[in-house]
């Protein structure tokens, strides 16, 4: 049995699947803490956002 060879880009494919993944949940909290944060006008919740994206 031999192995699949990875057609061109598929490597990069796999991993830009992978920082969506792993990058798409913590950008909607981190919107999400923003907007949490704007609407009542809590700047305690603004830094918060904006220190989970840093």
């Amino acid at each position: 049995m031999t192995a699949a060879q990875p057609g061109p880009g598929q490597p990069y494919a796999s991993i830009r699947r992978v920082l969506w993944i792993t990058m798409g949940p913590k950008l909607v909290a981190t919107v999400a803490k923003l907007a949490a944060g704007y609407l009542p006008g809590s700047l305690g919740l603004i830094a918060g956002g904006l220190e989970r994206e840093l």
